[in-house]
């Protein structure tokens, strides 16, 4: 029984999720880094051609992402 040292190589096929995003991406010019999701979120609830669902769905994610105010009494 022969043992290899080196890791066996992936068989060439389907590309993974995260390289077709990667190459997809590269594509047609845009920096994943420079993605906000923050501002992403808040064009959906915004925008009122948005299903009502997709619209509440942002509204809470942007206010579990935001720092709340706290008031101090006087």
């Amino acid at each position: 029984m022969p043992i290899t040292p080196e890791k066996p190589r992936r068989r060439p096929g389907r590309p993974t999720k995260q390289e077709e995003l990667r190459r997809v991406l590269a594509g047609i010019g845009i920096d994943p880094s420079a993605i906000d999701p923050l501002r992403i979120l808040a064009a959906i609830a915004a925008n009122g051609s948005m299903p009502p669902t997709a619209r509440v769905a942002a509204c809470k994610a942007l206010t579990s992402h935001t720092k709340p105010v706290v008031r101090r009494a006087n």
